[in-house]
């Protein structure tokens, strides 16, 4: 994706959520680290006629489309305005966790706020009222993450917060966690790859961290100035995590990941093996007041360390691998993969136990608050071990599917999951799985990081407000009918391709669904009974990315993969030859292709037309987003026929797959696939404040380097 070098940590060292009773937990190479994502454009790797595209690198080097006459202007031109947009939109709100190859990235902060990441932004949740402020968000060109967070710590006085990003040449930030406010910004050489950890000292005056280039340099900064202070490789092993030392005074750190756990302090930095421990894979360490170091290893044994040797251990502390430890006070607080979170003192004597629905990756307590972060993306509030609220999130593989409807928002993804939202509310309303049995897997086909297989996998979801049904197009080509009243109850299943569908969409009348596939066809169901009404087929030229209706429910535009835009006469059961002259009138009920009279404008300079994923107009027709392959989220004026100014925000780390306005056109909802974050974006009133940020940042879109955008 945005850094198709980075993945999750040792899928096995990091231990995954717990088997299920169909799927063991993969056995890889312990060397393995951090490079597993496959080639993108993913949607590109089933299909043997699209267009080839040079790599872009700054000269014009747009693909052509097939239908160059199928762009033809309307009779009667609409207002245009290439002028800024109208009004700006701003992060409202991010529905998910990173737990699935992150851990302890979840802390509360001094007033009580949750303080986690997602994507690439820093979160700061306010549990009472359900709120969010954000470190980053802002417009591309702004101090800020421009790549995934992988990694954050919060200073012991739970004012401060760093994060850590992938990138050729990472940055690490230190903001606030009351304001989300930029403090202090270091940034790596070229060649560093990744910030894969960071930790705060004691007294909050040094900050640790660890990055991923060859050498796997450990750096210590001054937290007030962000000057260097020392640095030293850490060697060839791979590091999981590291902590400092709570005791007062004590300037001593752990890092500690595959068969090894190790001490450092000095400046230069000098570093103490720890002894007695077998050659165990540690996965998590935290030190208490004492000076103290508990370390939870992957074979379930918490080990006691006392100047840097085993003093003493608690074996089967957990079942499977201990994925997450805490300090507090004189209490030792552990998650593992049994997914069961226990308290113990530090002699090991069990204080008390708890149940969760998911393994660790994060703990943290604040006196009778405790929060944990899991592996399937959720973040739960416990009061006196108690639970209070979840905050879920999708968890594996890639979210695409999306769409909205009055105050709802419905998800589906590769992890299995349909996720029904509140975006008023901004809760999760109901949730279901796909398919409980496993399917066949269909060779060459969406490729993804999912351990799922192509029927418990979906990528295209749509709504029917007449019916009140939901259509979730699967990545085995099938299509779901689920009500929206019970997502749990499958009303039908449509047998559509032998290939995954990419896009879906109910008629306006809401008699017809259309499903576009990546068996390069057309199918047309007609309700209540969702019977096959058409299939187009043999006459496209590429699998199907886009499927808009007109208002009048009578025509179909379809936009290929080869960008080949074609018009379906719905009553004559055909493809309208001169269709672009025939409907070059119409009032189109969405926007999703990519290639019309009224978006051609959407594409920056120099970029080829593949980089922008998703179109959708808001309902009043006054505005356009896009998402795009640099994970930004764009805004124009709507009709955009030619080029325009743009706000690109900065919130996703991945490709951005979806893009919608909610119906009363306040919010804009987007996807961003790898990254599996749904972010609520809200519309803010164009002010004088604004005015300079927008012109200098985003005055006309320059093409960034892929490794360095925004």
């Amino acid at each position: 994706g945005i850094n198709a070098e980075y993945m999750g940590i040792l899928s096995n060292q990091m231990g995954c959520c717990g088997p299920t009773k169909d799927e063991k937990s993969p056995e890889k190479d312990e060397e393995q680290i951090l490079y597993a994502r496959p080639a993108r454009k993913q949607r590109k790797a089933d299909d043997d006629d699209m267009t080839s595209v040079e790599d872009v690198k700054g000269e014009k080097t747009a693909v052509k489309p097939k239908s160059e006459g199928s762009i033809i202007a309307p009779s009667s031109l609409p207002k245009i305005n290439a002028g800024k947009p109208a009004a700006i939109f701003e992060p409202y709100y991010v529905y998910g966790y990173r737990g699935y190859d992150t851990r302890q990235n979840l802390f509360f902060s001094a007033s009580g706020d949750l303080v986690y990441h997602l994507a690439a932004l820093g979160i700061i949740l306010n549990p009472k009222d359900n709120t969010q402020k954000f470190f980053g968000g802002k417009a591309a060109g702004t101090n800020q993450h421009d790549n995934d967070i992988v990694c954050l710590a919060v200073s012991p006085d739970r004012k401060l917060a760093a994060t850590g990003q992938v990138g050729d040449k990472p940055k690490l930030c230190i903001w606030k966690t009351e304001t989300g406010e930029m403090v202090k910004k270091y940034d790596l050489t070229k060649g560093a790859r990744a910030i894969t950890n960071c930790a705060f000292s004691e007294d909050g005056k040094s900050l640790s961290f660890i990055d991923l280039s060859e050498k796997k340099l450990v750096y210590v900064i001054d937290v007030a100035t962000a000057a260097k202070v020392t640095g030293v490789s850490s060697g060839s092993e791979v590091v999981l995590g590291m902590n400092w030392s709570k005791k007062k005074g004590e300037k001593i750190f752990t890092t500690f990941g595959d068969k090894h756990i190790s001490f450092w302090e000095g400046n230069p930095l000098k570093k103490h093996t720890g002894s007695g421990h077998s050659a165990q894979t540690f996965l998590c360490a935290c030190f208490n007041e004492e000076g103290q170091c508990f370390g939870g290893a992957k074979n379930g044994t918490i080990f006691l360390f006392e100047k840097f040797v085993v003093s003493k251990k608690k074996e089967e502390a957990h079942k499977g691998g201990v994925q997450a430890i805490v300090c507090n006070g004189d209490l030792v607080v552990s998650g593992g993969e049994d997914k069961t979170v226990v308290v113990y003192k530090t002699d090991f004597t069990v204080v008390q136990s708890i149940k969760i629905n998911a393994s660790p990756r994060a703990i943290d307590v604040f006196g009778d608050l405790m929060a944990i972060g899991d592996c399937k993306g959720c973040v739960t509030l416990y009061d006196k071990f108690s639970k209070v609220k979840s905050w879920p999130g999708h968890h594996e593989g890639e979210l695409w599917g999306m769409d909205v409807v009055d105050k709802h928002v419905i998800t589906a993804g590769d992890d299995n999951k349909i996720m029904l939202w509140d975006s008023a509310k901004r809760e999760l309303v109901a949730e279901t799985i796909i398919n409980e049995e496993k399917g066949k897997k269909i060779e060459g086909n969406a490729s993804t990081t999912s351990k799922m297989v192509d029927n418990q996998m979906a990528r295209s979801v749509c709504f029917n407000k007449k019916t009140e049904e939901i259509a979730i197009g699967l990545n085995d080509g099938n299509v779901q009918i689920r009500s929206i009243k019970d997502i749990k109850k499958l009303v039908k299943v449509l047998n559509c391709a032998d290939r995954w569908i990419e896009v879906m969409n109910f008629s306006p009348s809401g008699d017809y669904l259309a499903v576009g596939t990546h068996s390069q066809s057309v199918c047309i169901f007609k309700l209540p009974s969702y019977e096959l009404y058409h299939e187009f087929r043999g006459k496209m030229s590429s699998y199907i990315t886009a499927v808009d209706w007109d208002s009048s429910s009578k025509y179909i535009r379809v936009l290929d993969g080869s960008l080949d835009l074609q018009f379906l006469d719905v009553a004559k059961k055909e493809i309208d030859p001169s269709g672009a002259t025939n409907t070059k009138d119409l009032d189109w009920a969405t926007q999703t292709c990519k290639f019309s009279w009224h978006v051609k404008g959407i594409f920056p300079p120099g970029v080829d037309q593949t980089h922008i994923n998703a179109v959708a107009k808001s309902t009043d027709n006054k505005f356009v987003v896009t998402g795009d392959d640099w994970g930004l989220v764009n805004i124009m004026n709507y009709p955009c026929p030619g080029p325009a100014q743009m706000l690109s925000l900065r919130g996703h780390s991945e490709h951005v797959m979806r893009v919608k306005f909610s119906e009363d056109g306040e919010f804009v909802f987007s996807t961003g696939g790898e990254d599996k974050a749904l972010i609520q974006w809200k519309k803010k009133a164009q002010n004088s404040s604004f005015q300079s940020t927008f012109i200098s940042s985003c005055l006309l879109y320059t093409s960034p380097s892929p490794r360095d955008r925004g």
